[in-house]
This record gives C-alpha cells, structure tokens and sequence, in this order.
C-alpha cells in the first residue's frame, strides 16, 4: 500500500476523508476511535498528529469551492474519550482552506485541477506568508488587491477595480538615533572614521547627520526626500528598510542591483521581518499589504532574505540582527569581519579596526 503524502503543517497530518484507508495502521484506528467518541462519521477532513492521542474531525463547505470556509470542529481526546464541539457556521470571517489538492488520495483526478490552481497562485506570489492568509476576509481581501479573481479553480485577472496607490515616501520615519543596520555597522568596526559612507534610501536623513556627527563622511540619497544626492562608490552602502517597502518584487531586485553596485567594501541590507507583521493593519497586496497610511509592507523571514542576497549578489551574507545581513564585495574586509566576530565570541578583544585590519592584511600580499 502506498502511504498517503497528506497535508503537513510541522507534525500535523491533514486528509481527506476519501483519502483515509491510504493511512497507516496506527493512525487509521485513532481515526476510527475518534469517530466512535464523537458518534459521527459526517466530516470532511481529519487533523491527526501522532503520538498526541487527539484527533479533530473539520467539516467544510462544498469541497468544490476553490477555497471551502471551515463549518464546524471536532476535537476529540482519545485517553479521556471526550469531544468538543466548535461551530463556524454564522461566524462572518471563517477559516478557509488553501492546497486543498494535497489532502486527497494520490489517484483522485481532482489533484490535478486543484493542484493547477496552487500553483497559478503561487507564481503570482499570493500564498507567501501563508499564516496570515487562513480566514475568509484577509483571503478575499488579498485577492481582490491583487487584481484576480478564481473562477472554476482558474485564476483569472480582475480589471474591475483599481489597484491600490502606493505612497512609498510615508514610510519614511522620524528616528532617534540610529537604526539597526547603522547600529550593526558600526558594532562590528564597518563605519568608523575615514569610511566613506552612502545611506541609499535615506529617507529623512536621521542615519546620515549622525554619522556626519560622529566624524564619518556620510551621504544620503532618496527618491523623495534627497534626489539630488550624487551617488558615487563609497566603502560601504546602506540599504535600510527599502526593500520592503517596494511593491514590484522585480524594481525590489533592481534596487538591490544598483546598491550593491556602489559599494567597495560592504553593503547593509535590513528588511522588516515577518515576526513584527501586523496584517491586520493594511490591505493585501501581492506579498505583502498596504498600510492604511497607503505605504506597502513586504515581510520578510531571515532565511528569506538570505537567500535572496546570495542568489541575486553571489556572494555570502552574513547576519548581524535580526532582518539585519552584510555582504562583502571586498574579500580582505570580509576576512577580517570573520577575524574579528570569531575574536569577539571567543571573549577577547580585536587588536585592530576592521578597516585597519584590512589594509594590514592588503599590505602583506602586497
């Protein structure tokens, strides 16, 4: 017998209830205890994970709804042969169910229709950040901010109304003190004195007059608030908290592109990450939302984010906070930010600046 794939989430198993002789022994008859507990066999899809001895029997809506909404739940505590109850049926915004293809029997011919529309969503980018999308109104809401609508399990484009504007310059904050990726630059020795230094994105500039401040030459540009700005190669570009703010995943990577582009020695990338989203606050809108002050928010996971630096730039990126990664063009400063955080974490203390260790290293193959 060949086992069943089922959904997974972590330890979790969801299935079909057509799927069910396509479990394993063990789990098939807590299946079947629990039905006998609940005294029912009307439901639509199980939730087993083993060895928790707790099983939950979910009743949707018509399965060939693309995306059924969650009616009623069964859970059911096998060692003490009790059941709760749960309805959905009058909530307004119920939970409903994505990759739906994957919970039913390895031969059922609908695998195929559903499993076309998974992926039609998936290359437009809609099943990202897939925990914020489980209810019926952030769903819908997601979908109608992307321009598509499904009909038959097809994903078609909705011109019916416009997209919402984007005012990308209001995500620009006032800030005391420096942010986190300055802050991480200038822990690990890559901003001291003498670097040259370009804010790409300044924004209000709060980064770039505390470090003129603090004696490094510092420059900002932005879009909106600065230009003007020449930007030139310097030691190391700072690309804070823009990436996610830009709606067009392709402008996010040309952005990246040219910033990467400027830097001699190092560039600073910080996103906002996806443990500090509040979609709650905003409108769905391609892999992200826009904020009710109509700036758009992208959130990212760290191992998202590294992946995309080192795919795009070829070269590795190194995590120093959280949403916070440095990427090295020069090899000899990244040699002796390793040299240096190795130093740090073994408890003593670096003999040399970064740059001043650079260049020392320079000097001997030279």
């Amino acid at each position: 017998m060949v086992h069943l794939q089922g959904k997974r989430i972590g330890q979790t198993l969801y299935i079909h209830r057509t799927a069910r002789d396509e479990l394993e022994a063990p789990l098939r008859d807590e299946l079947a205890l629990a039905e006998d507990i609940a005294q029912t066999n009307a439901w639509s899809v199980a939730k087993l994970r083993r060895g928790e001895r707790r099983v939950s029997l979910l009743t949707y809506e018509d399965f060939e709804h693309p995306f059924p909404a969650l009616l009623e739940s069964l859970t059911i505590d096998l060692e003490a042969g009790a059941a709760t109850r749960r309805s959905y049926r009058t909530r307004a915004n119920p939970p409903v169910l994505h990759r739906k293809e994957l919970l039913l029997r390895r031969d059922d011919p609908r695998r195929i229709r559903y499993g076309d529309l998974t992926r039609a969503l998936e290359d437009r980018g809609l099943l990202r950040a897939s925990r914020f999308i489980g209810t019926r109104r952030v769903w819908d809401a997601r979908l109608t901010a992307a321009g598509v609508r499904v009909v038959d399990h097809q994903l078609i484009d909705d011109k019916s109304g416009p997209a919402p504007a984007v005012r990308r310059h209001l995500a620009a904050i006032a800030r005391d003190g420096f942010s986190a990726p300055i802050q991480a630059l200038l822990r690990h020795g890559v901003i001291a004195p003498g670097v040259s230094v370009l804010d790409y994105g300044c924004g209000r500039g709060a980064d770039v007059e505390g470090l003129r401040q603090a004696g490094v030459t510092a420059s900002g540009w932005d879009p909106y608030y600065a230009p003007d700005t020449p930007r030139g190669p310097v030691d190391v570009v700072n690309l804070g908290f823009v990436l996610n703010v830009i709606e067009r995943p392709e402008e996010r990577l040309e952005v990246l592109d040219a910033a990467f582009a400027l830097a001699l020695g190092c560039l600073a990338v910080a996103v906002i990450t996806a443990s500090n989203a509040q979609w709650d606050r905003g409108r769905p809108l391609a892999d992200g939302l826009v904020t009710r002050r109509g700036t758009f928010q992208k959130f990212y996971a760290d191992t998202e984010l590294k992946t995309l630096l080192e795919g795009r730039l070829g070269c590795e990126a190194f995590r120093v906070a959280a949403g916070v990664y440095l990427v090295f063009k020069d090899p000899l400063l990244e040699q002796a930010f390793l040299l240096q955080r190795q130093t740090r974490q073994s408890g003593g203390r670096p003999r040399l600046a970064l740059w001043r260790a650079r260049e020392a290293r320079r000097a001997k193959i030279e």
